[in-house]
């Protein structure tokens, strides 16, 4: 015990002496994260304490327990013993020995030592002197914590997790620097990401600017990716081609097909009235990869098949569907439709329900209800999955065709509420210059359930990547009975929109995806 308090109190000197007068080091700093929350301290934090605060190391280490983080990792009413013991269960993975734990808790409790000083003192003094694995024990954390920050990361879950697995094995610190090298790709991580409301409105930034976006209104995406991106899928959008060098899209193509030609050539030319791809936006929503660039797909590790189909004949449209069967997608999105489907694709719409494939159709954008005489919508084919749009508002949008037949809503933005969604542009100064000032011209804002489409046919993908057997007819129930009920309206026995005719809810990425692995034979 006198050794205990001998090397501690030498410890304490140093902090008492030396440390009020010391620039922080990245280093120190992070031991301090450490020690007081166990994670990895988040690149901003760091940064803000070493190069803004202006702070001395323990000015830092006092101002860390005013902290909301501190507070709740410490409600009021934690004890000192308690506190004691979180601490070195935080740097050494271990308790203290029931002499030091009886030591520190009465230095605390007499106020001889303030919390920040006693974090300081326990780090000193397993940096200064020979105590084996707990020294080896924070060098490990220490060099997680630093690789974390220097990544770039900011999540503070993930630096929870980073931390949680280190030990005294070095081993350990290899491990997690390649899970941290994956938490680089996160599609939480592209740079347009916080524009994306539909994957993420809680934390848009669009609210800071002026516009209005519900905290509810994205399809609760973020969790589902933790079990699956969409890997070994195959996506078909079937459109007017696309940008196929959009540095946002490229990487994830492995087919393209011109059907009203016959042949390979899928790329989107530019005309006089239409400046800009429709199908390469719509591709972009379903499956733009995660890569450091722009934005990011709901199903960003899916594959995609981009189909060209400009005409509206019988033979295009299904020499389309034919190769999005042909090159094995499980999935197709399209958003287009005729009001006046012909008996030939109602066919192969059902050949394809039938073979395992799952379609989704737009519902279209003109306020009106489908289940009028003489319409016979794409969308509401018995199988297909008819899709309509949802705002910012996390209510219908303004414009969604409706019907007993649609199925399920997804965001497809409103412009004349609010902002629209930030989708893929033709890249370059050819196209749209919706940008707002936010984004390059690469990127700009739309809207439409032409997207909604697309978004939803993104988390069929994932549902397929977590279960492969998983049947068109599952498909369809799993994202009606899981849908999140939303509006001024009433949903009937079968929680279908009663009311107002506008499918059975907006859809939940994570609860369809959980409820796929559930089933899975």
């Amino acid at each position: 015990m006198k050794l205990l308090k001998y090397i501690f109190l030498l410890a304490i000197l140093n902090v008492l002496v030396y440390g009020s007068n010391n620039n922080p080091t990245k280093e120190e700093i992070s031991k301090l994260y450490v020690a007081t929350f166990n994670r990895a301290p988040d690149n901003a934090g760091l940064e803000y304490w070493l190069n803004e605060s202006g702070l001395k190391l323990t000015e830092i280490a006092q101002s860390f327990f005013v902290q909301e983080e501190t507070r709740e990792k410490y409600p009021e009413g934690t004890t000192n013993r308690s506190f004691v013991r979180s601490v070195y269960l935080n740097l050494f993975n271990r308790e203290p020995d029931l002499a030091g734990l009886d030591y520190w808790e009465s230095e605390l409790d007499t106020g001889t030592l303030s919390k920040n000083v006693f974090i300081q003192a326990i780090i000193d003094g397993a940096t200064d002197t020979e105590l084996g694995l707990d020294k080896t024990i924070l060098n490990n954390k220490n060099e997680i914590g630093l690789y974390f920050a220097n990544a770039g990361l900011d999540d503070k879950e993930l630096a929870i997790e980073a931390m949680a697995e280190i030990n005294s094995d070095y081993s350990s610190v290899i491990f997690i620097k390649k899970e941290i090298d994956s938490f680089i790709l996160l599609p939480q991580s592209e740079p347009y990401y916080k524009y994306a409301w539909h994957l993420n409105s809680k934390d848009s930034v669009l609210n800071d600017i002026g516009y209005s976006i519900n905290e509810n209104a994205d399809i609760n995406i973020e969790s589902a990716w933790k079990i699956t991106k969409g890997a070994g899928v195959k996506i078909a959008i079937i459109d007017d081609g696309a940008h196929l060098n959009h540095e946002d899209l490229k990487e994830n193509i492995v087919s393209t097909y011109y059907a009203d030609e016959d042949n390979t050539d899928a790329d989107y030319i530019v005309t006089e009235d239409f400046i800009s791809s429709h199908g390469n936006t719509c591709a972009g929503f379903a499956a733009s990869p995660t890569n450091g660039k722009g934005l990011v797909g709901v199903a960003p590790e899916s594959d995609l098949v981009i189909i060209k189909l400009e005409g509206n004949d019988d033979i295009s449209t299904i020499r389309a569907f034919n190769h999005a069967q042909d090159t094995g997608a499980k999935v197709i999105s399209c958003s287009w439709g005729s009001n006046q489907v012909s008996e030939v694709l109602v066919e192969k719409l059902k050949e394809l329900y039938h073979e395992g494939i799952t379609v989704l159709f737009a519902s279209g954008n003109d306020t009106m209800d489908l289940d009028g005489a003489g319409l016979n919508d794409e969308s509401e084919v018995e199988w297909v999955i008819g899709v309509g749009a949802s705002s910012e508002a996390n209510d219908v949008t303004t414009y969604s065709n409706y019907g007993n037949n649609i199925d399920i809503l997804a965001p497809g933005g409103d412009s004349i509420l609010s902002v629209g969604l930030l989708g893929l542009d033709n890249m370059g100064a050819v196209g749209y210059d919706n940008q707002l000032g936010l984004v390059n011209s690469n990127y700009s804002f739309t809207d439409g359930t032409s997207f909604s489409c697309p978004i939803s046919a993104g988390v069929v993908a994932l549902m397929y990547s977590v279960n492969p057997d998983i049947k068109p007819n599952e498909v369809r129930d799993i994202l009606t009975s899981t849908a999140d009920k939303i509006g001024a309206t009433t949903y009937n026995q079968d929680g279908f929109d009663s009311q107002k005719l506008r499918a059975y809810g907006k859809i939940n990425a994570t609860n369809a995806v959980d409820e796929a692995l559930r089933i899975k034979k």
